[in-house]
């Protein structure tokens, strides 16, 4: 039985002053790498999301958010 492709795969990373994040879209073969050198580098994940890839519901960055 073949696996089905998830829909996304991500990583974040968290340096204290220094942010990054990693998300790849395997359906669609496209994927982003945003580094950022702020704390509060993070709160733009969504919009950064939205503006490669398009609209539409990212829940990676809430639920980075809730932590």
């Amino acid at each position: 039985m073949a696996r089905p492709t998830p829909q996304a795969q991500w990583q974040w990373g968290d340096n204290t002053d220094f942010k990054g994040f990693f998300m790849t879209l395997p359906g669609k073969q496209e994927s982003l790498v945003f580094l950022t050198n702020s704390a509060n580098g993070d709160k733009l994940t969504t919009e950064v999301l939205r503006l490669f890839f398009g609209p539409g519901q990212y829940w990676a960055p809430q639920w980075l958010a809730a932590e």
